[in-house]
């Protein structure tokens, strides 16, 4: 009523009499003409807790006056039940304020609030600025960044604010980002990853072009030194393909690699040009190797001498369909193979010469032997001391040394006409014991105690049995001279197998040994004999290493002299 008694309420359980004169807002309603008053949440005396007062003054029925107040109370959170169905994030908020600043309801998420006092605050200062806009700023309460929009109640002295988390508006846009981030990222790692594998591909192309360029230079250069082009042959086209320094050794343009087989064959003599083409043909019949020898004309009407290599190229079911071959210029090996032949010949031409001095040192031997023979057969006749036998051996072992000097002439001429050595198996005891023979028959003294050591298995030798002899006969006599000053002289004869298929031949003397001029004593015409022609060691040399061994001073000295030289021992029967 209009004194402020309470007339009529909802509540179940009224009380006695209650006045509200002394409300704060019974008398602030009583002001209001035709408004509807929200107060800010109060303490209730008939409930318990604080609500909201919705309160309107109404007059009497007969227009004058005023009949007194209605209000009506409601939780704060009433206010915020037009969210109810919204989707609220746990930062959102929305508000109803009253333009005292006092808030009447708030929710942020889900949880509500009232009674907050917002005067002064931001909120209240852009409200007054602007009733109805929105802004960006922090919250009054909490201080949380938020995008507030607020709009004002004019009739009820109210404005309605919500606010979003700036976070939260930009959490999309952010997760977009990080995703943009993310995918940028990974296109750019991508982008390095590829960048890197072409840089790195581009690398190895590089490295790998450098290395075949360098692999072609030295192929080129290789081929320059050696005089050596490579080829193939197309037989489905009938066309060769010439390498760059092939084309340069026949003097063609650099540029003109390929040619016809008719053309290429142009630079072989007329006769062969046939035998060219039925060579490739036939590697590329049987897929056989062919090596051959070959001589061309070259530009400028000189010939040049070709070595010829020539392979099948194979595909991948092994059919030939090609042929790759090398061309080697061999002219000079060819011009020297030649001047070495020629040489040679004029080698053993202008060596006549020298036999002429070989034959008047070897043949004196025998001939000496033989004339020593005769000389005292002559002598056991003209005494008649001597029965028939025993001249009769002194003429056999004269005419011996007679055959012995002919087969040396024999041999001598043997190697002036380049004829091949008598090489055969015979038994180094029996050379041996003529030998002896030879130098007891040339005067050798009958005080040099001549002596042999010859092991069984080095006595099968495979030599030309006269020049050894030669070689045993003279090694003998310089032996048997180098002791004839000497008490007890004597020479002995070793033979040993000396590793592989050689037999090493020992000739030992106890002399007084070589005399120290300093020179090789098996050059030609070194001798330290008053009457020598210094052909002997010489010449033995020559026959040793015609034999393909090797003839050496093993020691030389006061107590004696050993010179050893080797030959091929005799081949079994299984391997002759």
């Amino acid at each position: 009523g209009p004194d402020g008694d309470l007339l009529a309420t909802t509540v179940s359980s009224r009380p006695g009499r209650v006045n509200f004169a002394d409300h704060p807002l019974f008398a602030a309603a009583m002001d209001d003409e035709d408004s509807l008053r929200v107060s800010a949440p109060t303490n209730a005396h008939l409930l318990r807790g604080k609500f909201i007062f919705l309160t309107r003054r109404f007059d009497g029925s007969d227009g004058r006056g005023t009949a007194g107040l209605v209000s009506i109370l409601i939780k704060p959170q009433e206010l915020t039940n037009f969210v109810r169905d919204a989707s609220f994030g746990p930062k959102d908020i929305v508000a109803v304020i009253g333009l005292d600043g006092i808030t009447r309801a708030r929710r942020q998420g889900d949880v509500f609030s009232a009674g907050e006092d917002l005067r002064g605050k931001l909120v209240m200062q852009m409200q007054a600025r602007a009733p109805n806009g929105t802004y960006l700023g922090p919250s009054s309460l909490d201080g949380i960044q938020r995008y507030f929009s607020h709009r004002r109640l004019d009739k009820y002295r109210l404005f309605v604010t919500s606010g979003v988390a700036h976070d939260a508006i930009l959490a999309p846009a952010r997760a977009r980002e990080k995703s943009y981030y993310i995918a940028a990222s990974l296109a750019t790692a991508a982008m390095l990853l590829g960048y890197w594998q072409l840089s790195q591909g581009m690398n190895r192309r590089e490295r790998l072009t450098e290395r075949v360029a360098k692999s072609n230079a030295e192929l080129r250069h290789a081929q320059r030194v050696g005089k050596i082009g490579n080829w193939s042959y197309d037989p489905a086209t009938d066309l060769v393909c010439l390498s760059a320094n092939l084309n340069r050794m026949y003097g063609r343009v650099a540029e003109e690699t390929v040619i016809p087989l008719s053309e290429a064959a142009t630079y072989v003599w007329e006769r062969l040009q046939s035998d060219i083409r039925s060579r490739l043909d036939r590697v590329v019949l049987t897929g056989a190797r062919e090596e051959y020898p070959l001589t061309v004309r070259v530009p400028g009407g000189e010939d040049s001498f070709r070595h010829i290599i020539a392979e099948p190229i194979l595909n991948a079911d092994g059919s030939v369909v090609g042929v790759h071959g090398t061309d080697q210029d061999v002219t000079s090996s060819k011009r020297l193979q030649l001047a070495e032949t020629k040489l040679a010949q004029l080698s053993r031409i202008d060596s006549m010469n020298a036999m002429a001095s070989t034959l008047a040192h070897e043949l004196n031997q025998p001939l000496t032997a033989a004339a020593n023979y005769l000389r005292g057969s002559e002598r056991l006749i003209s005494r008649r001391e001597s029965i028939e036998r025993e001249i009769s051996e002194a003429i056999e072992l004269a005419g011996k040394q007679v055959q012995q000097a002919g087969n040396i002439i024999r041999r001598v001429r043997e190697l002036v006409s380049n004829s091949q050595n008598a090489h055969r198996p015979e038994q180094l005891s029996s050379i041996v014991a003529d030998s002896f023979a030879m130098v007891r028959g040339a005067g050798i003294s009958s005080t040099v105690k001549l002596s042999a050591d010859i092991a069984p298995e080095a006595d099968g030798v495979f030599v030309d049995r006269v020049q050894i002899q030669q070689v045993v006969v003279n090694l003998l006599g310089n032996a048997s001279e180098a002791v004839s000053e000497v008490t007890d002289p004597s020479v002995v004869i070793r033979a040993r197998p000396s590793g592989g298929d050689l037999v090493k031949i020992i000739v030992e003397d106890n002399g007084n040994g070589l005399p120290t001029t300093g020179e090789d004593p098996f050059s030609l015409f070194v001798t330290n004999k008053i009457d020598g022609l210094g052909l002997g060691l010489s010449i033995s040399r020559s026959i040793v290493e015609a034999h393909g061994g090797r003839i050496d001073v093993e020691r030389t000295g006061p107590e004696g002299t050993s010179i050893s030289f080797t030959v091929r021992s005799a081949p079994t029967q299984k391997e002759a």
